[in-house]
């Protein structure tokens, strides 16, 4: 019986931080086939599997594909996982952080994130302070502060004709850069959702959903929104649901590969 969520043994992530000096073994029991941590130092890796053995949590460690073997983690950082979500830099904030660094995941961020829609799918602590995981089309591009993100929040604001301007301006993409060319009729508008420091909004307009500027609407107070911490015990719990759908997922590819396996081979005999 597991006595609190933490306990719980199933594939988990975290930024490899340990002793240099310790090494992975091939067997979880006995110090056999050693291999040296330093080539893995402040990468993410997953821990497939975990064992008590004489009172220590042993961690059969991959690095991508790559099985390396077991080892006690004792100052690595766990990764928590969770459904997608999107942010926006915020840029007037933003600045390179030592994390990234030791990860050896340092660019010109700003660049590659401005007027981007960002995806966060997990988060870690760092030095008590919440960093989260960036992705842009699916390739990781390091974790940033929380203070340098704004968030996407889904709210329910109704809007009239009267809160907007004369010549309003929406867009088709969250930058701001793709105008609409014919304004729809203000039929069902209100507010879906909002980045809350950088003041941006996606409208609904009947049917269609447009972005714009929400300084720009007249008489509509903007709610003051931040994201919550989670417990501990919440952050394991998404995780474990995060580690459960993604084996779903490759179940369901796997069934599909086979199926047209078998179409191939029954169309070609």
């Amino acid at each position: 019986m597991v006595d609190k969520l933490s306990d719980y043994k199933y594939s988990k992530q975290y930024i490899l931080i340990e002793d240099n000096e310790k090494k992975f073994s091939k067997s979880a029991y006995t110090e056999t086939e050693l291999e040296n941590i330093d080539d893995y130092l402040y990468t993410i890796i997953t821990s497939v599997t975990q064992k008590e053995v004489n009172g220590t949590l042993m961690h059969l460690v991959q690095y991508e594909d790559k099985e390396i073997g077991w080892i006690n983690l004792k100052n690595s950082i766990p990764v928590y996982r969770f459904k997608s979500s999107h942010f926006q830099i915020i840029e007037e904030n933003f600045q390179s952080n030592e994390l990234n660094q030791k990860m050896k995941i340092d660019k010109d961020f700003i660049s590659h994130f401005k007027g981007k829609l960002l995806t966060v799918k997990s988060q870690v602590q760092y030095k008590g302070e919440r960093y989260f995981s960036v992705f842009l089309k699916n390739k990781f591009h390091g974790f940033h502060h929380e203070s340098h993100l704004d968030p996407l929040f889904k709210v329910d604001i109704p809007l009239e004709e009267e809160n907007f301007s004369t010549d309003p301006e929406f867009y088709i993409i969250s930058n701001l850069t793709k105008p609409v060319k014919e304004i729809p009729e203000f039929n069902k508008a209100k507010i879906l959702s909002i980045f809350p420091n950088n003041k941006i909004g996606k409208i609904q307009l009947g049917k269609n959903a447009y972005w714009m500027d929400l300084l720009k609407l007249k008489n509509i107070e903007i709610p003051e929104l931040a994201l919550e911490y989670q417990s501990e015990e919440q952050l394991v719990l998404d995780d474990i649901l995060y580690g459960v759908e993604q084996e779903r997922n490759k179940s369901k590819e796997m069934v599909k590969s086979v199926l047209s396996a078998k179409d191939y081979l029954s169309n070609n005999k």
